[in-house]
This record gives C-alpha cells, sequence and structure tokens, in this order.
C-alpha cells in the first residue's frame, strides 16, 4: 500500500503533465520534481532510441555517469532491465557489487502498455537499498504513470497542416488520447489502493486506530479520481459522462425546480412514479430533455386557466418509458394518431416545438425515442422511451438471500492485466464465498469459458492485445450463459448500447467500491434464480 508521501507524489506527476509546455519539458520537469521529493543522490532521465539505445535527456545532483561506473557492466545490466521491463535493484548480486560500490541505483522503465519508450535512473545512498526493494510496487507505477504519459505527450508533434483549424483539430484529437490513456492508467492505480483500503477497513481484526488511516486513504483515492475526471473535461472541453442514473430522482429534481413557477400558473404537478431500473444516460442532457417537456406541457395550458401536468414512469423488458400528459388545448396533430417527433415535423403546433425537437435528439443520441399523441381523452402526451437501462434490475420480487444464492457454486473469472487488482478482487469475492479464478489476458479468458462452468466474467476493457469488446464477443459465443460485466478506467467506451443489446450485463468504472461489485454479483445471481424458480 502506498504511503500518504507516495500518493501526494503521483498526484504531483499528472499535476506535472497537466502544466507541462511539451513533452520534452514534462520529462524534464519530472526529473526535478523526484529530485525534490525523493531526495536522490541523483536522477537521470534516458529516452530510447530503437529497441536498445538510450539517449540523456535531463539529470539533477551528481553527474549520473560518474557514480555507476562503480557498478560492474552497467551498461549490459540496463539492456537486461529494457528487455525485461521491470524495475531492477543495484547491486542485488555479487556480480553486480564492486569493492568501492558505496551506492545503490533504481532503473525504472518508462512503460506504456507493454512498450518501453525510456527509464528514469535514481541514485541513492547503499544503506537504503532494502528501504528501496521494500517499495518495488510504488516504482513500477512511477514508470507505467511517466511512461504511458510520454507515449501519448509524443501524439501531440502535429505537422504543419493547410489550416489552423486542421492543426487544432489533430491537436485537439492528441490530447484526447493522452487523457484517455492517463485516466485508464491511474483508475487503475486508484482501483488497487481503494480496494485493499477497503478490505482492511472489512477486517475486524485491525486496530481503530490504523482503520481511520486507511479511512483517510480511502477518501484521497476520491480525490485522485476527481482530479482525473477534472482532467478529461480540461482536455475534451464538456464534460459528458454516460452512468446508470434513477429517472425518477432526475424527474424529482427537475420538478422541485419548477415548482413555483408552476404553482404561480395555477398548473398543478402529479407525479406517479413505478419501480423502473436505473438508466444509462448523461444525466445533464436527460434534465434538459425534462425541461423542455415541461417547457412545452406550460405553453399548452392555456393562460390564467388552471391545469395539470402528469409525470409517470413504467418498465417494460423492452425500455424504461416516462409519459408526461398535460390537459391544454388540442393541437393540429389528428385526433387519436401516434406519430415519431421530428425536428421538423412541425411539432410546434402545440406549445413551443423547438423544445421537443430538442428532447427528440438528446433522445436519439441516446438511443432512445419519443412520442407525440393528442387524444381528447388522453390529453397531450409525449412518451419517452429509454432503451438502455441497467441489465442487472429485476422487477419480479427477488426471494430472501439464504433461500436463492449457493455461494460456493458460483464461478467467477477476473480478467485483468494488473496483478494487484486481480488479487484483491480475488480475496474480496473469497471471503463472500465465491469459487474465483483470474488470468491477466483476455485469450486464455475464452479457453477458460470454453471449458469451464463460469457464472461471471468481470472483464478489463482496455488490455495489452484484444480489446474487451472482441473478448466479450468471443465469450459470448463460446459460452452464451456466462454473463459479462466489463471493470475499466476510461471514460467511455465504443458502440456500447450495441454490447449491451448483445447481453453485456453492466460496466463498472474504476475505482469502484468493493461493496458495489458484490451488490451487482449478488443481484445477477438473484436474477437467474428467479428466472429458474419461474
Amino acid at each position: 500500500m502506498l504511503s500518504k508521501q507516495q500518493y501526494a507524489l503521483l498526484l504531483d506527476i499528472f499535476k506535472t503533465a497537466q502544466n507541462a509546455k511539451n513533452s520534452d519539458a514534462f520529462l524534464s520537469d519530472i526529473v526535478n520534481l523526484l529530485h525534490h521529493e525523493m531526495k536522490p543522490v541523483a536522477v537521470s532521465v534516458y529516452t530510447l532510441v530503437g529497441d536498445e539505445r538510450l539517449v540523456l535527456h535531463h539529470e539533477a545532483g551528481k553527474n549520473f555517469d560518474e557514480l555507476v561506473v562503480k557498478i560492474y557492466n552497467f551498461s549490459l545490466v540496463v539492456r537486461k532491465a529494457i528487455k525485461k521491463k521491470s524495475v531492477l535493484f543495484l547491486p542485488t548480486a555479487k556480480p553486480f557489487q564492486h569493492d568501492e560500490t558505496d551506492i545503490s541505483v533504481v532503473i525504472i522503465p518508462l512503460l506504456h502498455a507493454d512498450i518501453v519508450v525510456g527509464m528514469v535512473c535514481l541514485v541513492f545512498p547503499l544503506e537504503e537499498l532494502q528501504y528501496l526493494q521494500n517499495n518495488a510496487p510504488f516504482f513500477t507505477l512511477i514508470g507505467k504513470i511517466t511512461g504511458t504519459i510520454r507515449y501519448y505527450q509524443t501524439g501531440l508533434k502535429v505537422r504543419k497542416s493547410d489550416t489552423a483549424e486542421e492543426e487544432f483539430e489533430k491537436t485537439i484529437t492528441s490530447l484526447r488520447v493522452l487523457a484517455q490513456g492517463v485516466a485508464h492508467e491511474f483508475n487503475n492505480i486508484l482501483a488497487v489502493i481503494k480496494g485493499y483500503a477497503e478490505l482492511l477497513l472489512m477486517n475486524e481484526a485491525v486496530d481503530e486506530s490504523v482503520k481511520e488511516a486507511v479511512s483517510i486513504i480511502d477518501k484521497q483515492t476520491t480525490r485522485g479520481s476527481s482530479l482525473i475526471d477534472r482532467l478529461s473535461v480540461f482536455v475534451t472541453g464538456k464534460d459528458i459522462s454516460f452512468e446508470y442514473c434513477s429517472l425518477n430522482d432526475l424527474i424529482k429534481e427537475i420538478v422541485d425546480l419548477q415548482r413555483f413557477t408552476l404553482e404561480k400558473e395555477s398548473i398543478e404537478c402529479k407525479l406517479k412514479l413505478g419501480k423502473i431500473p436505473e438508466i444509462f444516460v448523461d444525466s445533464r442532457q436527460i434534465k434538459e430533455v425534462l425541461l423542455n417537456l415541461i417547457s412545452h406541457a406550460r405553453s399548452a395550458i392555456k393562460p390564467k386557466k388552471k391545469g395539470t401536468i402528469t409525470i409517470e414512469t413504467s418498465f417494460n423488458r423492452d425500455a424504461v418509458m416516462l409519459k408526461l400528459v398535460n390537459d391544454g388545448v388540442p393541437g393540429n396533430w389528428e385526433n387519436g394518431e401516434e406519430q415519431k417527433a421530428k425536428g421538423s415535423n412541425g411539432v410546434d403546433s402545440v406549445g413551443n416545438g423547438i423544445n421537443l425537437a430538442i428532447a427528440y435528439g438528446i433522445m436519439q443520441s441516446h438511443g432512445g425515442d419519443m412520442t407525440l399523441c393528442h387524444d381528447p381523452a388522453r390529453c397531450n402526451e409525449v412518451t419517452l422511451h429509454f432503451k438502455r437501462f441497467n441489465p442487472v434490475f429485476d422487477a419480479v420480487e427477488k426471494k430472501e438471500e439464504k433461500e436463492m444464492l449457493y455461494l460456493g457454486e458460483v464461478r467467477i473469472l477476473i480478467v485483468d492485466d494488473e496483478e494487484p487488482i486481480r488479487q484483491f478482487l480475488s480475496s474480496a469475492f473469497e471471503r463472500m464465498g465465491y469459487q474465483v479464478l483470474t488470468t491477466d489476458n483476455g485469450q486464455e479468458a475464452i479457453d477458460i469459458c470454453t471449458f469451464e462452468d463460469i457464472d461471471i466474467v468481470f472483464l478489463d476493457y482496455l488490455m495489452p492485445g484484444h480489446k474487451g469488446d472482441a473478448v466479450f464477443k468471443s465469450i459470448h459465443e463460446v459460452s452464451p450463459q456466462t454473463d459479462v460485466v466489463f471493470i475499466t478506467g476510461v471514460d467511455s467506451i465504443p458502440d456500447i448500447d450495441k454490447l449491451l443489446m448483445m447481453g453485456l450485463e453492466g460496466i463498472l468504472r474504476k475505482p469502484f467500491k468493493i461493496e458495489t461489485i458484490i451488490k451487482l454479483t449478488n443481484e445477477i445471481m438473484a436474477r437467474r434464480y428467479n428466472t429458474l424458480q419461474n
């Protein structure tokens, strides 16, 4: 587990990336940051040219080359470190020691996924070697974060374009790629920290003072996640985030905001909110839809006349539905005819049509639909159809857990290239009585699901080799009964609506709480049990 100082240093690396003018300045700033915070005798950073040729980029402290000549065959050791792609500590064995050696060296390959883009070398007094070796995971994180940022920053060097607009668009595209890569790597780190912190908090044998300290660490991971979100917003220019939301809660929030205006106009707003699953939307855009629908309904009610707006929600197997009905005057729609709302189909016949046009466009962008109907018996009616909803929802009343779950018979597969994530998730599930298998690559996950009975797969979306969508499709083909849930550190997943319609159970964004993934697992198994019982 990282110390508070180590965690703060990792956050400072991200701040350095955000403030650096270019990739070269970023590496120079990293050297200065490490030299200031870790107090090594010397620190230097090298960039990799070709397969093995390292070029000194920047250094601080004493002359690095003069110090490492004391280590036997140092250049050969460096080449081995690059090929091995892991942090190396010298001296670690007699062949690398010299009678006059009085220093310890940490070699940190700068890694993006499986690509080495350079290395950082830190020199400390020899007596600190054991302490350094005990903090190997921390140095690994430095290498991965710095390497990933460096890798994507090289994409920011765009060639001169014919127009300023083209150059700007290329820069923005590269920045978005950088933000996604940084978010993925750092959210993996936060997921590990948060996971182990929660495991400690769940352990009754841990002293209360320790739990208090761990609780602080847990809260800091939330701050770190927020920093990554802000970095993404800074790069993309807008904060669009699809996530599972309660439609009923969004309705209550908007109605509360509009209540004073409605009462002033003698309009009563009635809510008939049913039991519905969460919908997969950008909550801010759906709030805009609700505001536009209410505005449209208000305009359809004659001024100074009492009116009623009724909002109700319901659910069937295909969609979550929201129906808004008002008792305003008839419009130009033909009585009893239901039609699709379109931005240019004259929907301004009742109230302000631009509101409906905007709402329709947002619903289309969310993979949903919107229909309009006027009937003297039903007044003016607008219906929204949300077709992306939380698949773990079960409208059937669930049995008590002790009657429905046989945890020892449930088999879970965790697929993630980060070993610490596999370890803390395994510990959490095993505590709950589940059988757990793990693997670090997608192809092995497919093989396991081919020959083993796996109930649920928690699959990292972004791994070296096959991406999560390809792995999901293959698992779905060889084992249709296996449920798959993405665990990811990226902001968005392409064609997520298609994957959900194919049977993807859901998405958990890193870092997530252990109780969240356990709850999701229990809900999936409860739904299976209820299906069998029915």
